[in-house]
């Protein structure tokens, strides 16, 4: 007996041009400033791949690292309180559309 596996729950992300970029802003971030020791962060891959693509499609636990990355790099002091604006309203989308992350 063959078992398939199960797709992930996947939902699109609207999202303008800028919050499109200050995403993959984000994920490049992560991607190029994870540490060499510890494994590269899959996510931020598959995330600014997608978004490449033209296929803003996330998976749940795509978009709970992502809230994470966005709600870390608005805290930042050095981001532009534009991109703060812009990441706290993709955070508020990620929330609508895959719910709060458990225990967060």
């Amino acid at each position: 007996m063959s078992s398939a596996r199960k797709q992930p729950k996947t939902a699109d992300l609207s999202l303008s041009r800028g919050e499109l970029w200050l995403v993959h802003h984000v994920m490049v971030e992560r991607l190029t400033g994870h540490d060499d020791d510890d494994p590269q962060p899959w996510w931020a891959l598959s995330i600014a791949r997608k978004l490449e693509a033209g296929d803003p499609a996330l998976t749940t636990f795509e978009a709970w690292r992502l809230r994470r990355d966005l709600r870390e790099y608005a805290e930042r002091d050095s981001t532009p309180a534009s991109d703060v604006a812009q990441a706290k309203a993709i955070v508020d989308q990620l929330e609508a559309s895959f719910g709060r992350v458990p225990l967060s």
